[in-house]
């Protein structure tokens, strides 16, 4: 049987096709923008296949027909004349002073420069550039190609520092400027990155089409439903033999994992192509992106002292404005996690905003655990407990196994915020309900109030009411007070209500105390 080779991180559209690698045909996509436009800004998380996407693009561009054999594009044009193509990637160096991204970029000129010239009164980066586009176009004759991965490379890792974030995006701007004055003499240009907040200001006076959100290419990078089931049947088929299920059970438990992104007000969903072709090449359902996809900007953001607890954990809970999600700068959470890929569209509302939710179980488990891990100082994503055991004595009611447990986490919790007020312990609670898979309800609404936290089984139903500084009973008496157990009365379920007070100084459990009632 002959071997199927996934490219898991190929980025050379050339080696991919030479080495029989598996290819997702996008090359109808591809023959739409380069026939429809000529510049264009695409923002999609890590590991979405940008870099592919660019490289196949230039294949394109520099007239190598071999390589699309049998491809849509193959059928669909005569027109393979070869291009000069630019292709600056800034995904390849970290930027930690203005220095290296100047000199990143000097040595970027000084190559294309020994291919096309130079002129001595050409001093700046952007007059160099200028030069080596006005150069190749005379060289070819033609209109030049302009590619450039990961834009925002320097941007992001200098998110928090804004003196070092505008030095950066000044030397962008004097490069990017060129795709308005050189115009004349570009026939293609592409930026992609992660991020578009920095896109506002870097790309002043540019005409470049955003394709970010349009429907007409959210399929661009991913992969859709029809194409996993057209290409990648086989592969499906081997980890079903490898977990003894279905090919159907095995293709719904891949979409659970994996798929669910959406780009844009048509909802069409996207695997995560790093996380399924990880998956079928392994034959192992596993959290694959995570490790690999999440960009060190979004840990600092999360790391900072600006976002409480409460918005890390509650974050689809709450709707964003269309503006806001596509242009949020990094004191907007919810549309940097949502950039990052952490993040995608729920559900569109007629007065323009939407609903956010973790596109996928992936996403979610990586997500919490990486929380876990902050609050506790710990370095892995492995749960400090068997989240199966956990959920079996909470669905069967072992209220006081099941509470042992959760004192021993909040003993070991390391991160210690400003607040001591109730919520951040309400909000450490939700997190271990999560992790385990059992949905936490903050802030229930009854008649009289509202509940910290409810939390709901096929048999039971737990009321959750938190003190600090104060007594498991005082607890108690204000469920019973306020009737937040009301709710579940006529459901047939066992009610279990549970007092729980935490000590302020310990950041720990002090006492809690469970009354049930059937």
């Amino acid at each position: 049987m002959k071997r199927i080779l996934y490219p898991i991180g190929q980025q050379s559209f050339k080696k991919l096709r030479e080495g029989g690698f598996v290819y997702i045909d996008k090359t109808g996509l591809i023959h739409k923008l380069i026939t429809e436009g000529t510049a264009y800004f695409l923002s999609r998380p890590r590991r979405f296949g940008k870099s592919l996407l660019l490289s196949t693009i230039e294949a394109y561009f520099k007239g190598e027909r071999q390589l699309f054999k049998n491809l849509a594009i193959d059928r669909l044009t005569d027109e393979w004349e070869k291009h000069e193509v630019l292709h600056l990637d800034l995904n390849n160096e970290s930027y930690t002073t203005p220095e290296h991204l100047e000199n990143f970029i000097d040595n970027a000129l000084s190559n294309w420069e020994k291919i096309y010239g130079s002129s001595p009164t050409e001093k700046s980066l952007g007059t160099r550039f200028e030069g080596i586009i006005k150069r190749a176009w005379r060289k070819s004759g033609r209109g030049v190609v302009v590619l450039v991965d990961e834009y925002d490379k320097p941007l992001t890792e200098a998110v928090l520092d804004t003196e070092l974030n505008d030095s950066y995006k000044e030397t962008l701007k004097s490069l990017y400027a060129n795709f308005k004055t050189c115009d004349q003499y570009l026939r293609f240009v592409m930026l992609t990155g992660v991020s578009r907040f920095a896109g506002l200001s870097v790309f002043t006076g540019n005409s470049l089409d955003d394709i970010s959100q349009s429907p007409a290419y959210e399929t661009l990078c991913g992969i859709t439903e029809s194409e996993m089931l057209d290409n990648l049947g086989e592969g499906i088929h081997n980890i079903a033999s490898r977990y003894e299920k279905s090919f159907d059970e095995m293709t719904k438990t891949l979409k659970k994992w994996y798929d669910g992104y959406q780009f844009s007000k048509r909802r069409c969903d996207v695997y995560n192509p790093f996380s399924l072709l990880s998956a079928l090449k392994n034959e192992n359902l596993g959290i694959y992106w995570y490790n690999t996809g999440t960009p060190s900007f979004l840990y600092k953001l999360m790391l900072d002292d600006r976002f409480p607890m409460s918005s890390l954990l509650n974050i689809e809970e709450r709707s964003i404005d269309e503006m806001s999600l596509l242009s949020g700068g990094p004191d907007n959470l919810d549309s940097m996690m949502f950039q990052t890929g952490y993040l995608t569209i729920d559900r569109w509302t007629l007065d323009g905003e939407c609903s956010l939710r973790f596109p996928n179980h992936e996403v979610r488990e990586s997500f919490l655990k990486y929380i876990l891990n902050r609050i506790m100082g710990r370095n892995t994503t492995g749960l400090p407990f068997d989240s199966r055991e956990f959920r079996r004595l909470f669905e069967s009611g072992k209220t006081e196994e099941f509470m042992e447990k959760i004192e021993g986490l909040t003993a070991r919790i390391h991160y210690h915020p400003r607040s001591r007020s109730e919520d951040i312990f309400q909000d450490y609670m939700a997190l271990f309900f999560n992790l385990v898979g059992e949905m936490a309800n903050l802030e229930v609404h009854v008649a009289s109030g509202r509940s910290d936290m409810t939390v709901e089984t096929q048999a039971y139903a737990y009321v959750f009411e938190f003190k600090v500084d104060s007594t498991p009973e005082a607890a108690l008496e204000q469920i019973d007070k306020k009737g937040y157990a009301d709710i579940f009365k006529g459901t047939g379920k066992c009610i279990i209500k549970i007092g729980v007070n935490f000590n302020s100084s310990t950041h720990s459990i002090s006492g809690w105390k469970a009354i049930e009632k059937l």
